[in-house]
C-alpha cells in the first residue's frame, strides 16, 4: 500500500511542478524553478539571469581575467587549473589566482568551438 501512496504523491508533485513551470514566465520564477524549462529564459539563451538575491546563493567574484577571445563553451577544472577555449586558443588558468598559465592555438578560426575541453586519464598520462 505504501508504494501506491508514494507513486500518487510523486505524480502529484511532478504534475504541480510541470504546471507551475509551464504557465508562469521564467523571469517570475526563482532559478531553481526555472531550470526545468527548455530555454530557461524567454530569449532561449539557456542562462539563468539572477543576481542571487532571489535564490540566496552565496556566490561572490573571486577574480577576473581577460581571456582575449570569445567563450562559447563551459570550462573544465582539473587539478587546480581551469581549461577553457577562448577564441582560437585553449587556455590554462590558475584556479586560485585566475592567472593565465598557458595558451595554445587550438583552432585557426576566430570563432571558438562550442565544445568544452575534455579531460581523460590515459595509459600514457592525463590528457586535455
Amino acid at each position: 500500500m505504501r508504494t501506491a501512496e508514494f507513486r500518487i504523491v510523486s505524480a502529484l508533485v511532478l504534475l504541480l511542478t510541470y504546471i507551475l513551470t509551464s504557465i508562469m514566465p521564467a523571469n517570475s520564477l526563482p532559478a531553481f524553478a526555472a531550470a526545468p524549462r527548455f530555454a530557461i529564459d524567454e530569449s532561449n539563451t539557456r542562462q539563468i539571469k539572477d543576481s542571487f538575491t532571489e535564490t540566496g546563493l552565496p556566490f561572490h567574484e573571486a577574480w577576473t581575467c581577460d581571456l582575449k577571445g570569445k567563450v562559447n563553451s563551459q570550462p573544465i577544472v582539473v587539478d587546480g587549473y581551469i581549461y577553457v577555449q577562448a577564441g582560437k586558443d585553449l587556455l590554462k588558468l590558475s584556479l586560485e589566482e585566475g592567472e593565465i598559465i598557458g595558451r595554445i592555438t587550438a583552432n585557426q578560426h576566430e570563432l571558438p568551438s562550442g565544445s568544452s575541453p575534455t579531460y581523460a586519464e590515459t595509459t600514457h598520462a592525463p590528457r586535455i
